[in-house]
């Protein structure tokens, strides 16, 4: 079993969805739709394939400035993107049988002028180890 890896990139279309986001719901809701939106268009255009198999994924927070922040405050922004991962076809669905891991890292800044709002990378690696024990399942189950 060999790992593969995708990459996509979405400039930020509205504010990012934060954790600690206190405001109406439905102000979240209409931030949850323009992501989850933007994730599905980016990954048709990038022409991502369907994966079937189990994958981790990686959000890479990519802002205008370089101070202090938390990079996995954004969690709920990069679960909308999943969402429109599966709305685009690329996913079979989100649970934790296909998304056997997401994770947050900081990246570098990007311009402002290029990016008002910043940008959101993601990285989609099929989980080998997830691969591999469902494999040796089967296969006990075989006996």
């Amino acid at each position: 079993m060999t790992e593969s890896v995708w990459h996509l990139t979405i400039p930020a279309p509205t504010q990012w969805v934060s954790a600690n986001d206190r405001s109406h719901w439905a102000s979240k809701a209409r931030l949850v739709k323009e992501w989850r939106e933007a994730a599905a268009i980016h990954a048709k255009a990038a022409k991502l394939p369907h994966i079937d198999a189990p994958v981790t994924i990686t959000g890479w927070v990519h802002r205008t400035i370089s101070r202090r922040a938390d990079a996995h405050n954004r969690i709920l922004t990069v679960k909308a993107v999943i969402d429109g991962l599966v709305d685009a076809g690329v996913l079979t669905d989100d649970s934790d049988k296909h998304v056997t891991a997401v994770t947050m890292r900081n990246g570098t800044p990007v311009d402002r002028k290029q990016h008002p709002l910043g940008v959101l990378g993601i990285e989609i690696r099929t989980d080998v180890f997830t691969d591999l024990v469902q494999l040796g399942q089967e296969l006990q189950g075989d006996q």
